[in-house]
């Protein structure tokens, strides 16, 4: 079977191999779903596009779990696809992170002999999106951004540099801020938070993105932003 193995998969940060597991060839990434939603008019042969919404890659391939047991083999494909429960990063041999939610687990196809040597083969179906890893800017007030999704969710922090009643970052309005405290206006995890604690801001419309290429986040204070390239 060693000519059918691909390089190894890593699912949050821990390679297959550690399971038993393989990924057999055939690995799939497909495109970027689109939405787009347009106006024509009746009987016209010019149309409106009003926007385009982007949605998740579909993405499949096939494990293969080994063990000289069949319970071994089926404790370590249980133990794997609890990490892939409720969401997971999975690092594919492309070189790219994809933030995935598992869709479907196939149905087993066992093959060996118990106590001599078992495979367990087992097909996954995700849908993510495809990125690099997190990057810091250390000042936001002028730099480009990588990757090719129109917007990319980040996060935005900032160090108060004087005492005021109202301070605001990005559109977000922070209330009674003392010199020193530490703001965050979060876009990935959809929160605020102030010196490491959840808080509440004012006046702000969306969480904040970057866009692709060149950006720039102003305050009364330098702001930091972090964002993770995303692909169309």
């Amino acid at each position: 079977m060693g000519n059918e193995i691909t390089e190894n998969i890593y699912i949050n940060n821990t390679d297959i191999s550690e399971y038993g597991a393989k990924a057999l060839r055939g690995v799939k990434v497909g495109g970027t779903a689109i939405t787009n939603d347009y106006f024509q008019g009746r009987n016209r042969t010019h149309y409106t596009l009003m926007s385009t919404t982007f949605g998740l890659k579909p993405i499949s391939f096939t494990l293969v779990y080994e063990s000289l047991s069949l319970h071994t083999a089926m404790m370590n494909r249980s133990r794997l696809e609890a990490e892939m429960m409720g969401g997971c990063e999975i690092l594919l041999h492309d070189g790219f992170y994809y933030r995935s939610m598992l869709e479907t687990i196939g149905e087993a196809e066992v093959s060996g002999v118990d106590g001599s040597g078992v495979l367990i083969q087992v097909a996954y179906k995700f849908k993510g999106i495809q990125h690099d890893p997190l990057v810091t800017v250390a000042d936001g007030s002028s730099f480009t951004a990588s990757g090719t999704m129109p917007e990319m969710d980040c996060k935005l922090t900032v160090t108060v540099g004087a005492d005021a009643e109202e301070y605001e970052l990005e559109g977000a309005v922070f209330e009674d801020v003392t010199a020193g405290d530490v703001l965050v206006f979060d876009g990935i995890l959809k929160r605020f938070l102030k010196n490491g604690a959840p808080t509440t801001a004012k006046s702000w419309i969306s969480f904040p993105t970057v866009k692709s290429g060149l950006n720039s986040f102003i305050a009364n204070d330098t702001v930091s932003v972090e964002f993770y390239p995303c692909y169309i």
